[in-house]
């Protein structure tokens, strides 16, 4: 964000209802939140990684918030054929 943005804001702090800045504090965490819980996700698996216990660290999803689409298949589902070839 440009800083002529950010000063513009921080000047309409003042004059907003106090029903405005909760919704702004809300919108703000919003945004900060998932951040905070990737670094506490990515420092523990560091310590991890550090202790030995795992030999490899996973790569966070480089494109946060995607939707996966699962796809049609044709034919049985998957779990009826790993029971019937146990069987």
């Amino acid at each position: 964000m440009a800083t002529v943005d950010l000063a513009r804001i921080v000047e309409q702090l003042p004059t907003l209802k106090i029903e405005e800045l909760r919704e702004l504090n809300q919108m703000v965490q919003a945004r900060l939140t998932p951040k905070v819980e990737s670094l506490k996700r990515e420092e523990f698996q560091r310590a991890l990684f550090d202790a030995g216990l795992i030999s490899k660290m996973r790569i966070p999803n480089q494109i946060a918030g995607t939707r996966i689409e699962p796809i049609e298949v044709l034919g049985k589902p998957g779990s009826e054929t790993i029971i019937e070839e146990r069987r």
